[in-house]
Formats: structure tokens, sequence, C-alpha cells
């Protein structure tokens, strides 16, 4: 039988280092490393949802999403016309058909070093390029304004990043911000914005990007912020003119989102729906508190990225990053190596404090002798060197 070719637009990708370390890990393994909140959905959202299945009647919605659900996304960004809505299966379809309805063969698509993993991915799907502006380590990895502006040219389709940051749970100054805008007001690029992290703030919480020009794209949804991540729920937002082919491709892609997932969202987006997410966010930044408190009084040697919200820790480890994350594999352990997110995420070590405090307190509780053991073995063999 003649062997049957894969189309060539995938030979550029393949299954994400996450999704490798997630699938290789041990059984009995507490998984810091992938981005889920490992929280139950909270019992109201749940209940809420069982009362729509009680109904009987679960259907398709229109292609941009439930009517009511559409307005309560309006409602929370306060913007006008229900055409800025595109309601998606999880924040990852709303990247995926903003970024193939706007970028094609010969256009480049500026995305952060280190950033999310899935955006190099996409733009190589749709047959544009991605171009990585540095995020500066020496720095608290503050955008390299200087390298931004340099890579911005007249093939500049796009700029995709998060704020907060993934995998660094920072957000970015005044300065950065209005950068981003005035790249965008000048020179006629997109801005698609992940801010899936945003309602997971520890002090404040940070500014959209939404209406500040009309060139943006706003990407979000439910995974984070109330523990939901396996109902799928997302949305794309922006001006009307821009969402419209999203919505198009959209129900190419999967017709609709759920209408359980739907539905159960406007409750998730109601006032008392988003009490849940407020004790699910005091919950993270009392755990953040915890593993901050431990990782000082312990190995104070370790240098932390004080995340401004997200559920992750960003720690620098040194040069053999991969070897501490091998040992703490072994350990019952699974952390992400900082390289896998780009090249200047080499050295550091990301784990996500997103889950119960018991576990959270088990999983330090091995943690902090494998790195105390790895940190002492590195002193011995650094010593004979010299």
């Amino acid at each position: 039988m003649k062997e049957i070719r894969t189309a060539g637009r995938l030979n550029s990708i393949s299954k994400s280092a996450i999704r490798k370390i997630f699938d290789a890990k041990p059984e009995d393994a507490i998984n810091l490393g992938l981005g889920e909140i490992q929280i139950p959905t909270p019992d109201k959202i749940r209940n809420y949802a069982q009362k729509i299945l009680k109904t009987g009647y679960i259907s398709y919605t229109s292609n941009a999403g439930d009517r009511e659900l559409i307005y309560k996304i309006k409602q929370y960004y306060e913007v006008e016309s229900e055409q800025d809505v595109c309601v998606t299966v999880g924040a990852e379809e709303a990247l995926f058909i903003s970024i193939l309805s706007y970028v094609e063969a010969g256009d480049e698509v500026l995305i952060p070093n280190p950033g999310f993993v899935a955006y190099e991915s996409i733009i190589n799907i749709a047959g544009g390029s991605a171009i990585k502006f540095d995020l500066n380590p020496e720095n608290g990895f503050r955008v390299d304004l200087d390298d931004l502006r340099v890579k911005v040219n007249s093939r500049t389709k796009m700029i995709v990043f998060s704020n907060p940051s993934n995998p660094l749970g920072t957000s970015l100054n005044q300065q950065e911000f209005d950068l981003f805008l005035e790249i965008a007001r000048k020179s006629d690029i997109i801005l698609l914005v992940d801010e899936i992290y945003r309602e997971l703030y520890h002090i404040e919480r940070p500014d959209t990007f939404l209406a500040k020009q009309q060139n943006v794209i706003v990407v979000s949804g439910l995974s984070k912020s109330h523990c939901m991540t396996g109902w799928r729920i997302g949305w794309a937002i922006g001006a009307a003119k821009l969402i419209a082919p999203l919505i198009t491709l959209h129900q190419y892609v999967c017709t609709c989102a759920s209408y359980l997932s739907q539905k159960t969202a406007i409750f998730a987006l109601s006032a008392e729906g988003m009490k849940e997410k407020e004790i699910i966010r005091t919950a993270l930044c009392e755990n953040y508190k915890y593993l901050e408190m431990r990782f000082k009084q312990e190995l104070p040697e370790l240098e932390l990225l004080n995340p401004a919200a997200s559920p992750y820790l960003f720690f620098k480890i040194g040069k053999e990053e991969d070897r501490y994350v091998e040992a703490l594999s072994k350990a019952g352990i699974i952390t992400l190596p900082g390289i896998i997110f780009g090249s200047n995420g080499k050295g550091w070590i990301r784990l996500s404090y997103g889950l119960e405090r018991h576990i959270l307190e088990r999983a330090l509780d091995r943690i902090v002798p494998v790195i105390k053991i790895l940190h002492k073995l590195n002193q011995k063999i650094s010593g004979e060197g010299e």
C-alpha cells in the first residue's frame, strides 16, 4: 500500500514538550507542570450545570455563541456590540482561529521569548513565521523595548503575547503596555493578547488591552479563573470587523461551543459565580505566600520571580535545570524546564501552585530535599574542579 503522507503544514509542529512530559509522568506523581489549576470546579457551578441537564434540552447555539452568554461577556468588558464577541472551545481555539484568520505565508508574527509554547506552532500551521522578541532575564524578564522595536517591519502582521505572562506570571508595566499600543497604531499590526490569567491577580488586576486600540483582539475564558478547564469555554473579543472572520472560521472548526458549558458559563459570570472565582483567587494567593515562605526559609539561595498573577512560580536554578527537573520527576514531582518556553528561560524552572494546599505541602516536602542534595553535589563538583 502506498504511504499516505500528512499535509506539509504539519511538518513544523509536533506534540508540545509540556504534553510529552505530562504523558510520561508516573501515575502517582504530583503534577506541578501542566497549566491546569487542580482544584475542583466550585459546587455551585456544577450544581447549576446539573439543573440544565435535567431540562433535557441540549442543542446547538448560534455559531458566535449563546446570546445570553455573549451579553454577560459584553458586560464584563463593558463593550456595546454583540458582534464584538465569539465564544470558543477554550481560549486556545480563540488563539487558533485568530491567527488562522489573519496570518498567511510571508507574514511575520512577533512572540515573546520566553512565552506560551502554542503560539509558535499555531503560527507555523498558518504558514507564517514566528519571530521572537526578548524578555530579558537579567532585568526581571521585562520586555526588551529596543529589541521589540527593531523586529517590527513591513512583514509584521501580528504580535501575540500573554498578559499576565505564561510562563512567568509577570504583568506588563505601563511603558511596555503603551509601546505595544503605539506599535499597533503606527504600523497597523494586530495585537492578539492572551489574558486568560488576568483574574488570578495577587494585588491588583492588570488592565485589559481591549478598547485601547482598534487593532486589538483579546482572548480569555473560564478555564483558569473558575477551574473549568474541562468545560472548554473561551472567547475572542474585539472590534466587530476583526471578529467577523473568526466567527466564520469557528463555524467550520466546531459549529459552536458546548451548549451545556455555555449555559453554565452564564452562571459563572454572574455575581454569584464571580464570588466563587474570588474564593479560588484568594486560595491561590495564599498558596503562593506559603510557597514563597518555604523557599525563602529552606532554599534561600534560589532566585524567585515574584508573580503578579497566574498560578506559576518561575525560579532560577542555574545551568543544569534539566538535571533538576529529572531528579524531581524521579521523586514524584513534575515541573517544567524554562528552556521549553524559549531560550531566555534556560536555567529556570516553572512550577504551578494551583492545587489544594495539602497537596502543595506534600509536594514541597519532596522538592526541598531534592534541590538541597543537588546543590550540595554541584558545590562539591565545583570545588573539586578548582
